[in-house]
């Protein structure tokens, strides 16, 4: 060995420190160690051509067999191991333990590899530390590269800023980019995939160029190739996607079989974990939108929200087995326990409130709002409901309840076009048997305490329907019968309609006396007035009764009279009025009387007239001026 004028320096074998000059405080030990030193300082070199290549490195340390073979200025390298940094020629601060550890190694600074074949193939990359069996045995020139484990980061070759730990994790990364693989096979596929983070056991397993994913738990997003942006956290999570991109799936086997759909999260035990191409879905809680398989835009919060939910689109379902049972319908809003959860097809409902709408099937475009709302209906659609209870005889069509009522679960028959607004009205309050098709309802039955009055321009009426107006125009009743000067009238159920109103003779009528022959009134005799019929009444009310004598005296001078007599439908009599007058022998008797009486509709009035001194007599040629009228007063 040569040590030459060197001091301090240490040779052990044939050709140790051979070529050494000026180089002082190095140890070579093995044949031709530190071969071709010349001013290197410090170097330690054990065994056969340690450093045999090194000429002005400083600080290096070989130890095993052609440690550091080739380095010539490179320095502070440490190599372990045989053919450890056998090719580097100026790396500095390198640290390879193990044979083949950092083998190809040129120019590559400051890397740390411990383990048989560890960043073998690294030339000129910097900074990398690979700890295990072939970990990062590929790289050449990437920068700043962690891996520790059997084969992790093993294809990398110009990929920076990566962290590989466990076997095969991000094995097949080349050109990938600022990665993290924590555990087994995680992101063991990555080639060009960047900002990748898999933690767990095959997470992110076949990733190849999918960007800026974080998979934790075991399998882990195991199925990615090529989708971003995606967050699986938990065992399964994501595990089948492959291209599906902006994904988050939270617990166990959340969003497990997504392949393409996009802009998920799922949240839960078994969230969305049978979705496929579904996108732009939201499950949260325990088995939320489970069953999902290619509908989009749902929103499933709460446990089993949605879960049987397939192809439906635009659902948002919030509260335990709110819209549990649908399948294809699409559009529906579902708040509250058990809401809308046996809806399967039905499409276009909202639904607010404990078990509203609990029950409808296909039914569509329904609005239910409040505890059991519409909790009957399963196939009805247009129906409304606002109120706790409200809407539970609703099974039909085209239906609206406005109040509350207490739930019963009754089935009834179907009413359409039926609006109702009040409190009370319940499955058993309005059925097929008492209620009718196109109804408008206000308030509760007749008699009951929920019966409201109705007011129109005031807030208190006093009767079931109180109008209150500043003008003329109160009610307006158009029926086809209306028209000017017409009057409002009812039979004998309530039913209205306009008529015309009754001739004026029904407030007015005149009769006139008639004899063809002298009609003699015997004394102390009640007659019938010739010519003159009985009288109906046409309506309840007030009447004014006038006669008009004009009868001759048939008998001597003197005193008569003459009683005016009417009869009630035959007897007795309404009242008897008596006149008397001084008449000559052929002179006329002329009197006037009036009444007024009161009378029922359809009451006869009979005239009868009574000469109680003498006789009178109605001539033919004046018994016309003889007359009676009778005129309607009012009520």
């Amino acid at each position: 060995s040569g040590v030459g004028t060197g001091p301090h320096n240490i040779g052990i074998g044939k050709d140790a420190l051979f070529s050494n000059t000026s180089g002082s405080h190095n140890i070579a030990v093995g044949l031709d160690a530190l071969r071709s030193n010349t001013t290197g300082v410090n170097n330690v070199a054990l065994g056969i051509k340690s450093l045999h290549s090194n000429q002005v490195g400083r600080g290096n340390v070989g130890v095993g067999a052609n440690t550091l073979y080739s380095n010539t200025g490179g320095m502070y390298n440490v190599a372990v191991g045989e053919n450890a940094l056998y090719h580097t020629v100026s790396g500095i601060g390198n640290v390879a333990v193990g044979t083949d550890a950092l083998y190809r190694n040129t120019t590559g600074a400051n890397n740390t590899a411990i383990g048989y074949n560890t960043l073998y193939n690294n030339t000129t990359g910097s900074s990398n530390v690979a700890n295990g069996f072939g970990a990062l045995y590929s790289n050449t020139v990437g920068h700043r590269n962690m891996a520790l484990g059997h084969f992790a980061l093993y294809s990398n070759t110009s990929g920076n800023n990566n962290m590989a730990f466990g076997t095969e994790a991000l094995k097949a990364n080349t050109t990938g980019e600022n990665n993290i693989a924590l555990g087994t096979t995680s992101l063991t596929s990555n080639i060009g995939g960047n900002f990748n983070i898999g933690i767990g056991q095959k997470s992110l397993m076949t990733n190849t160029v999918g960007d800026s994913n974080i998979g934790i738990g075991s399998q882990a997003l195991q199925n990615n190739i090529s989708g971003s942006y995606n967050v699986g956290l938990g065992f399964d999570a994501l595990r089948f996607n492959t291209a599906g991109n902006h994904n988050v799936g939270l617990g166990l086997y959340a969003l497990s079989k997504n392949t393409v759909g996009m802009s998920n999260v799922g949240l839960g035990h078994s969230a969305l974990s049978n979705n496929t191409t579904g996108s732009h879905n939201v499950g949260l809680g325990t088995n939320a939108l489970t069953k999902n398989t290619t509908g989009n835009y749902n929103v499933g919060i709460g446990n089993s929200t949605l879960t049987n939910n397939a192809a439906g689109m635009g659902n948002v379902a919030i509260g335990n087995l709110s819209l549990v049972s649908n399948n294809g319908g699409n559009y529906n809003v579902a708040v509250g326990n058990e809401v809308l959860g046996a809806n399967t097809s039905g499409a276009y409902n909202i639904a607010l409130g404990t078990s509203a709408l609990a029950n409808n099937t296909t039914g569509q475009h329904n609005n239910a709002q409040g505890l059991n709302a519409l909790q009957n209906n399963t196939v009805g659609s247009n129906n409304i409901a606002l109120g706790n209870g409200s809407g539970g005889w609703v099974k039909g069509h085209n239906n609206i309840h406005i109040g509350s009522a207490n739930f019963q679960s009754v089935s009834t028959g179907e009413l359409d076009n039926v609006i109702a607004i009040g409190n009370g009205i319940g499955s058993s309050a309005l059925t097929t048997a008492n209620s009718n098709d196109n109804t408008i309802i206000l308030g509760y039955q007749n008699g009951h305490s929920f019966s409201p009055n109705v007011g129109i321009g005031t807030y208190k009426p006093d009767s079931k329907v109180h109008i209150v107006t500043n003008g003329p125009n109160a009610i307006k009743i158009q029926d086809t019968n209306q028209g000017a000067g017409k009057v409002l009238t009812s039979d004998a159920n309530g039913v209205g309609t306009w008529k015309e109103p009754a001739p004026p003779i029904a407030d007015f009528t005149r009769q006139y006396a008639r004899t063809t022959v002298n009609y003699d009134l015997q004394p102390a005799t009640t007659q019938p007035i010739p010519g003159i019929n009985d009288f109906i009444a046409p309506k309840t009310g007030k009447y004014l009764v006038l006669f008009h004598s004009f009868l001759q005296n048939a008998w001597e001078t003197g005193t008569r009279n003459l009683y005016f007599i009417m009869l009630l439908n035959g007897a007795p009599w309404i009242d008897a009025d008596e006149t008397y007058s001084y008449v000559s022998a052929g002179d006329y008797f002329n009197q006037h009387y009036s009444n007024i009486i009161g009378l029922t509709a359809g009451d006869r009035v009979s005239f009868r007239v009574n000469a109680n001194r003498g006789k009178l007599r109605f001539h033919p040629t004046w018994a016309p001026r003889n007359r009676i009228e009778v005129v309607y007063l009012g009520q």
